[in-house]
């Protein structure tokens, strides 16, 4: 399997005593697809005079198809899709809960197309995802989630095809898969070709007759044509019918046909592993010869691990100070010191899986003379979780002054990211994985953690956040609610701050309420603002008339931009701020 193996590294200190060959099976062997002619199984993997390769094998990855002609279910999937496309996509492309639809079910029919037994792990994976995503697009619509849910379904369409694709390899496929659509559209016809016996050769059978269709079709046109205007009451009743019959828009045929060609590159992609494969494939051959690692390598990564300890520490020691009581630095202000700290920490523990992944690769793990490295690694690695738990401090510091947004939410998503790629490389360390099996697990981190930020109704959850704080007598979030009335999601928890003991905040919620845009009722989450909001009719009239709207949100503006500049007021642990009888 020329292409798809793993290279390995060949150090012999001396010629073998005896032959290789004669030692272990030819690599054309069953069961040797993999690895050096030279090499013979072992429990982690294949090692012999000329190889020392450690892990777990890369999982075999099904070649691509040549194109040769559809098969029928092939083509009963293909309708299937361009039917599903039509009803679903062009008809109520806008509808959320249409969208939801469509996804799933274009997944399910891959998955049947393909036929290739029990699902992985992976495919399963792939297909709960996509399942979060559907959900999202059902709550509230297109957006980033469609985006989304088109990549799993062709995640889906790759892994039903090759068990141990990787999200690298998903990309490669993909790509390729676009270039190969028209290959892709000429094997479905031939499929539908010889599917109604116009075959080519003497094996395909008799030709289908065309002329017996044609030519009967012809002739009753003709003679109907005759007596239409021969015939008044037929005249009459084709006109009715005729008037009655709408033709579909051109764009409509132009649509089946892209549907045609996406489905015919769905349903047979054109499989490809990718460049970050290939690169893993080579730094899966980890040596056992200690030589390999030099004196300066290992005195370079130990005084790198002793310097990178001592800045940790300082670090840890002065957030230990500050952070962990509440209270910023003097001179500082809450905002500044939560929000740049968030940032930059975030970035300096992806910096320090990087360093990790960097200096523990190929030789080194297996070197005897590393020990005392690995113990600084390890130390330097409970140290970034501390370093990572202060960031989440910060974003809780950040969040109960200021209230919650998206934003905010995708920053808990990113810092949660980060550090779930730095246990990945703790566990590279421990496990002596290799640097390619270290940059797989968190593309497939990446994914997981997008889809479940896409999937969760973050908008919903920051305004019912905010709204909760508002209620209990904190004024700063209601900046956010003011910044964040136009979606639907947010309507639920806008309206009970209508119960508000404050006028202000009464008044200047119910005339953010009132001049909101016109609800979209195409998702789940639509029709509950809709009547959410039409509950909430008369009381939004009788606290914000017409005349009075721009007033009241004025009002609420003015207020929110109060709470949220006069930090030196906020209480932490009593979660104070600034009233309307302040200003």
């Amino acid at each position: 399997m020329k292409g798809f193996g793993c290279q390995t590294v060949m150090t012999p200190a001396a010629p073998p005593p005896t032959p290789p060959e004669a030692l272990y099976p030819p690599h054309h062997a069953p069961g040797y697809g993999y690895g050096d002619a030279h090499a013979a199984p072992t429990e982690r993997g294949y090692a012999g005079p000329y190889s020392a390769y450690r892990g777990p094998q890369p999982p075999a990855f099904v070649p691509p198809r040549p194109s040769g002609t559809a098969k029928p279910r092939e083509l009963l999937g293909l309708a299937a899709f361009v039917v599903l496309a039509d009803l679903l996509v062009y008809s109520f492309g806008d509808h959320g809960l249409a969208q939801a639809a469509f996804f799933p079910l274009a997944a399910l029919l891959v998955v049947l197309v393909a036929k290739k037994g029990a699902p992985s792990a992976r495919l399963v994976g792939a297909l709960g995802l996509l399942g979060l995503v559907s959900a999202r697009l059902a709550w509230a619509g297109a957006g980033f989630a469609t985006m989304l849910a088109v990549g799993l379904v062709f995640a889906v369409a790759v892994l039903a095809r090759a068990k141990g694709a990787t999200l690298a390899d998903v990309a490669w496929t993909s790509l390729t898969s676009t270039f190969a659509i028209p290959s892709r559209v000429a094997t479905a016809l031939r499929g539908a070709r010889k599917l109604v016996g116009q075959g080519t050769g003497a094996k395909d059978g008799p030709r289908f007759a065309w002329s017996t269709i044609f030519v009967p079709a012809a002739a009753l046109l003709v003679f109907a044509g005759v007596f239409l205007f021969a015939n008044p009451v037929l005249e009459a009743w084709t006109t009715r019918l005729l008037t009655k019959i709408q033709l579909p828009s051109p764009v409509r045929p132009i649509f089946w046909f892209l549907a045609f060609a996406v489905g015919a590159a769905l349903f047979r992609p054109a499989l490809r592993r990718a460049l970050q494969g290939t690169l893993g494939k080579r730094a899966h051959s980890a040596m056992d010869d200690a030589t390999f690692v030099t004196d300066t390598r290992l005195a370079m990564a130990r005084n790198t691990l002793f310097a990178l300890n001592a800045i940790f520490l300082l670090e840890n020691a002065v957030d230990a100070l500050s952070l962990w009581a509440g209270r910023p630095p003097a001179g500082l202000g809450y905002t500044e010191y939560a929000h740049r700290g968030t940032a930059w920490l975030t970035f300096g523990l992806m910096l320090s899986t990087i360093v990790l992944g960097a200096i523990f690769r190929g030789a080194f793990h297996f070197d005897a003379r590393v020990k005392t490295i690995r113990t600084l690694a390890y130390v330097w690695a409970a140290q970034n979780l501390i370093l990572a738990l202060g960031t989440f401090r910060r974003i809780q510091i950040y969040v109960d002054l200021s209230g919650l947004t998206s934003v905010r939410v995708l920053g808990i998503f990113g810092t949660a990211l980060v550090v779930t790629g730095f246990c990945f490389a703790i566990r590279m360390i421990h496990a002596k994985k290799s640097i390619g099996w270290l940059v797989h697990r968190k593309l497939d981190a990446f994914v997981v953690f997008t889809v479940l930020f896409v999937a969760a109704p973050t908008d919903y959850l920051s305004t019912r956040w905010n709204a909760s704080r508002i209620l209990a007598g904190q004024y700063a979030p209601l900046l956010n609610v003011v910044q964040n009335t136009a979606d639907d999601e947010n309507v639920p928890a806008m309206v009970k701050l209508l119960d508000h003991p404050d006028p202000v905040v009464q008044r200047g919620v119910a005339g953010l309420l009132a001049r909101r845009p016109e609800t979209n009722d195409l998702s789940l989450a639509g029709s509950l603002a809709k009547r959410t909001l039409a509950e909430a009719g008369p009381r939004i009239a009788e606290l914000s008339p017409k005349d009075a709207v721009h007033d009241d949100v004025a009002a609420l503006v003015k207020l929110s931009g109060a709470a949220n500049e006069d930090e030196a007021r906020f209480d932490y642990r009593g979660r104070g701020g600034t009233r309307s009888n302040d200003f």
